[in-house]
């Protein structure tokens, strides 16, 4: 069951009807409770279902400390009247949860936490590492004591709407305790910009805007839009350009995460339509969760700063067209010439980080067996094979986004100045 509650919710799609529609639902059963973090009553979640209310005085150096001040058998069947089998085992997965009720032995009015909320807890108690996220119950009593202090957070909780509970409120989840400094930023604000540049494109330039992809999950919401009849004019400046076959598409990567996972950002991108692969640009717009966003300054952003970077990609690989590697050399030399290369832009690209150290051994492998000596190579060629070595391998989402951030850096480096080493 895809239960909105559930911390693998996610939905995906191309139309952008579909996509208001979604984004509002999620704006709609999101929820911020302001209160003191001391306030707060946590739950140990035991394997054996076991409840345990966590002592805001727990010690380790009290021998005789009593880490629980009441424990309870979990009534599944309680449990299953408000969420579905999926959450649940996350719950107990997870090892914690919040309780509001004093009779806490009696009704387990409990709320279970997402593991997406783990990080914001991180920062709140200032405790991280291998412990943290892999001893669970002691991570919970090492929570605890961190949270009896009088400051003020942000609670972001999602409920389950299609769910009427006998006291009139709906099933919920903690999705993130933020500072009192969070500023709550609705993410239909994708949908307002969208509406913005449908609008106004075919005045500043821009052209049609089409959605082409999005996902909205509890953690990260994404929205990809492209420019057609931008596209198609970059396509036709350099079809004439010998050896530079390009069928590319220009657009901007809307992300935002109300849950601190990222802030609200725009990032322009260019797609090898041939790959699919995206290289990201380097211009940026950005606003934290601390106000409210300037939608015109946002706007401005795309227009006069990350609109002009869509025409650097083609530029780029027109230049490296006739840059040539090892051209005229031995066939030994040319081999280590091109493997050298291959070193300095894997490490350049920081791709050990993205990738792993393993995984990159095996395609630098693969990439060198590729090598032909009898071949004329440019840094077109090489350039083009670094942006698009994901192809050689299955990668995780995770990886691919990373990758697509660092791939405009085969167009960045120095190749005159490898030459001439």
């Amino acid at each position: 069951m895809n239960n909105v509650l559930s911390d693998n919710w996610v939905l995906s799609g191309t139309n952008i009807d579909d996509f208001n529609d979604e984004i509002k639902n999620l704006d709609e059963r999101t929820f911020i409770k302001e209160c003191q973090m001391k306030d707060l009553n946590f739950v140990d979640v035991s394997e054996d279902r076991t409840l345990s209310l966590l002592s805001p005085l727990a010690n380790f150096e009290d021998p005789n400390n009593n880490f629980y001040t009441d424990q309870a058998e979990m009534e599944y069947d309680f449990f299953k009247d408000k969420y579905d089998d999926d959450v649940i085992h996350q719950m107990i997965e997870n090892a914690f949860a919040l309780t509001d009720d004093v009779l806490f032995n009696k009704t387990q009015d409990i709320t279970p936490i997402s593991v997406h909320a783990m990080q914001s807890i991180k920062t709140r108690v200032k405790i991280s590492g291998y412990g943290f996220d892999n001893y669970k119950h002691v991570r919970n009593l090492c929570i605890v004591p961190n949270f009896k202090k009088e400051e003020k957070i942000n609670v972001i909780l999602r409920k389950d709407m299609d769910i009427t509970l006998p006291s009139g409120d709906h099933p919920s989840k903690v999705f993130a305790i933020m500072s009192d400094q969070y500023s709550y930023i609705p993410q239909n604000i994708m949908t307002t910009i969208y509406n913005r540049l449908s609008r106004e494109g075919k005045e500043d330039g821009l052209g049609e805007v089409v959605c082409t992809n999005w996902k909205i999950a509890n953690d990260v919401t994404s929205l990809y839009l492209e420019f057609p009849d931008s596209s198609k004019k970059i396509n036709e400046t350099y079809e004439k350009v010998e050896k530079l076959n390009l069928d590319l598409s220009v657009g901007i990567l809307l992300e935002a995460s109300d849950i601190g996972y990222s802030s609200f950002k725009i990032n322009g991108y260019v797609k090898n339509n041939d790959t699919n692969s995206i290289i990201r640009l380097g211009k940026e717009y950005k606003q934290v969760h601390r106000g409210e966003i300037a939608l015109s300054e946002a706007v401005n952003v795309i227009r006069n700063e990350i609109f002009p970077e869509f025409s650097y990609v083609p530029e780029r690989l027109a230049e490296l067209l006739s840059i040539d590697i090892a051209k005229d050399k031995d066939e030994k030399t040319k081999v280590k010439t091109i493997s050298n290369l291959y070193n300095k832009l894997i490490k350049y690209m920081d791709l050990n980080s993205i990738m792993g150290k393993k995984r990159m051994k095996s395609l630098i492998d693969t990439l060198i067996a590729g090598i032909n000596p009898t071949e004329n190579y440019t840094a077109y060629d090489i350039a083009t094979q670094m942006m698009n070595v994901c192809d050689l391998v299955e990668e995780k989402e995770t990886v691919l986004d990373s990758f697509s951030r660092n791939a405009i850096l085969a167009l960045k480096f120095d190749y005159k100045e490898f030459l001439s080493e």
